[in-house]
């Protein structure tokens, strides 16, 4: 569990506002995994399923056979980070990876998909995720703000 400054503090409507904004905005987040090594490590990852989020329960789509997947699968336990550089606005959310299975996964695919090397929505190599957050921190332009968030807060 991550060191949370006023981490006992329940997510209220106005962050869950501002985490949503965030989300939506954004082509690209960082994703942070445990290597084997117990070493982190980061990459950018597309946010494009999440354009559109109506909740705090995100989708990524990655390949089977990528090293992201066997860490994921090692150790479930992840951050997300969202920044704007001309803002300076940023979001970290702490949670967990699981696996989507059909028929879930394959309402996600787009023709798309395909310039990443997948020939189609029953590809064994295209994966999709659900990111559930626990925790979250963010900076809107003028303090940072903690907290916790429950199931009840994902709808």
């Amino acid at each position: 569990m991550p060191s949370m400054a006023g981490g006992n503090k329940k997510l209220d409507i106005k962050d869950k506002e501002f985490m949503l904004s965030v989300i939506k905005t954004h082509q690209f987040v960082t994703l942070g995994t445990i290597q084997h090594d117990t070493y982190p490590e980061v990459r950018m990852i597309l946010n494009v399923l999440n354009n559109a989020a109506a909740n705090l329960c995100l989708h990524f789509f990655t390949a089977k056979n990528s090293s992201k997947m066997q860490q994921i699968q090692r150790n479930n336990n992840c951050c997300l980070y969202y920044f704007d550089a001309e803002t300076r606005k940023s979001l970290r959310l702490f949670g967990g990876f699981a696996l989507c299975g059909s028929p879930h996964k394959d309402s996600f695919w787009r023709d798309d998909w395909e310039a990443f090397g997948y020939s189609g929505k029953d590809d064994p190599n295209w994966t999709v995720l659900q990111f559930t957050p626990r925790f979250y921190k963010f900076f809107d332009g003028s303090a940072e703000h903690s907290g916790t968030i429950n199931a009840a807060d994902m709808g």
